[in-house]
Parts: C-alpha cells; structure tokens; sequence
C-alpha cells in the first residue's frame, strides 16, 4: 500500500469502523459507539486538540454546527422524512459550500482538492460562507417543519372523556340550582299569602303551611345534591364552577378549531410538500446560475 492509499478517506473510514466495531464488543448496548455518517441528517462537529491555534474558530463552527443539527432535531420531532432533510443539507450547505470552496481554492494554493472533504469545510477562510449556509438550510427546514407541524393534532387542554364528564356534572348542577331557586321563590310567595291572609275561611291556612313544609323539603334535597356536586366540580359555589367551566369550554371549543385546521392541513400534506420541496431545489438551481454568471464575469473582466 502506497502512503496515498494510507490517506484515503475510505482507508481511514473502514480502519474507523473496523476499531468502532472491536470497541464495541466490550460494551454494554447502551454505550457502544457509532461512526459517524456523513449522509445522515446531521452534521459532525470537530474535535479541538490541545494548544490548537485555531480552537476559537473551531468552537465557533461548531456552534453553527450545532444550530443546524438542533433543527434536524426538531423536524424529526414533527415527523419530517429524513430524505426531505438530507436534500435541504445538500442544496442549501453542502453543494453552496462546495460551490464557494471552488472558486476559492483558486487564490488560495489549491486547498480542498478532495471532494469528501466537504463535510470538514468551515474553518479559516470558508467559515463565513459555511455559516451563512447553515443559517439558509435552518430557515429553510423550519420552513418545511411548519407545514408538518400544522398537520399535526394539537393535545386537548384535558382528556375529552373527562371533560364531557365534568360538563355532564356542571348541567345537571345548574339544572338543580334552577330548580332550588323555583322552590325558594315558592317558599316566599306561599308565606307571603300567609301574612296577607290570602286563604280560605275553612282549611286554607293549614294547606299553605303543607305546601310550605313540602317546599321545604325539596329545598333541603336540592341543596343537599348541590353540596355533593360542587364537591365532585372541585368548586365553593355554583358561579365558581360556571366560570372555570366557561373557561374550559372556550379552550375545548380552541383545541377544536386547532384539530379542523390539523385536519385540512393533514389532506393538503404531501401536496404542499411537494410544491415546497420543488421551491426548494428551483431556487438552489436558480442560485448556481446566477453564481455561475457571476462567475464568468470575473473571468471576463479579468481578462
């Protein structure tokens, strides 16, 4: 094997692989290692080795680094297919980077000459190109998360079988105040006729005082029933209760209006996905000819 050989991206990944793959038969699950893929989603950070005169700029890039693979994060939360990912990193970071380390390699003594090192670009001279990329990709996969996100259901404020319970309580409550309410407005109305002497000569007075000790004791049951409902409802008074269920209803009534929006997004899903996507990839098309252009006329003008 010739020393070019030793230094080939693909020697050194399988030597990688190959120690990863011995390391690991000493691990628990658990704790095994991986190699990094550089066709995945993410992108790797740099490790800073001591007295690295370039640790700062590294650390820096890192950051950025970081920043794009907390929005992968996040797309894979909302359920984004990773292909849609790997062709965001590839149009907007990898190929832009690529585009720009070409043309600068041309002052700068024909650095990056290895095509796969494109995942390592972003120290010293293409570190503002490289993080100006990340910040477009990022813009563009919260773009495209959005559309995932709406399609999802929003959680109810509390489960639904629960909330149908807690109203069913809150109806049958209010129907009982109402019905206690008649039953004192009665109680008032047949002393009232008692004070006036508004009955008959022959038994009427006593029949009232029937009628009262009736009403009293459906007023007794009433508000018997309307204790153990207010204790069930959690609450101290019938107007507590009808506030927080007013303020339950309207966030209900919220959440289903989310869900009916969800809905729709959910069946107009795969289409604005595709439109998105198809943006996407236009707009990197449109970018490499316009740099392109600007390219050749450098060149002219240098000429």
């Amino acid at each position: 094997m010739s020393t070019t050989d030793f230094k080939a991206r693909s020697f050194l990944k399988g030597v990688k692989t190959l120690y990863t793959e011995h390391i690991n038969s000493f691990l628990n699950d658990k704790d095994k290692l991986q190699v990094f893929n550089n066709k995945d989603v993410y992108l790797p950070t740099k490790k800073i080795g001591k007295n690295n005169p370039k640790a700062e700029q590294i650390r820096r890039n890192n950051q950025v680094r970081m920043k794009w693979n907390s929005t992968v994060d996040e797309a894979l939360f909302y359920q984004v297919p990773r292909k849609y990912i790997r062709t965001i990193k590839e149009e907007k970071i990898l190929k832009n980077v690529n585009k720009f380390g070409k043309s600068e390699t041309k002052t700068v003594g024909g650095l990056r000459k290895n095509k796969s090192s494109r995942e390592s670009v972003g120290v010293g001279i293409f570190s503002r190109v490289f993080e100006k990329a990340v910040g477009m990709a990022c813009d563009c996969l919260k773009g495209l998360i959005r559309i995932f996100r709406d399609a999802i259901a929003p959680k109810p404020p509390q489960p639904v079988k629960e909330y149908k319970q807690y109203a069913k309580m809150v109806d049958e409550l209010l129907e009982n105040h109402r019905a206690l309410n008649r039953t004192q407005m009665a109680m008032r109305e047949t002393k009232d006729q008692i004070d006036r002497k508004e009955y008959g000569m022959f038994g009427g007075k006593k029949k009232l005082k029937d009628e009262i000790v009736q009403l009293e004791r459906q007023e007794k049951t009433a508000r018997s029933l309307e204790n153990r409902l207010l204790k069930k409802l959690n609450g101290d008074s019938v107007d507590e209760v009808i506030k927080k269920f007013n303020r339950m209803r309207m966030e209900m009534d919220a959440y289903k209006n989310f869900v009916d929006r969800a809905e729709d997004a959910k069946e107009m899903l795969d289409e604005n996905v595709r439109e998105y996507m198809k943006n996407v990839q236009e707009k990197a098309l449109a970018e490499d000819k316009s740099k392109d252009r600007r390219g050749e006329e450098k060149m002219e003008f240098r000429r």
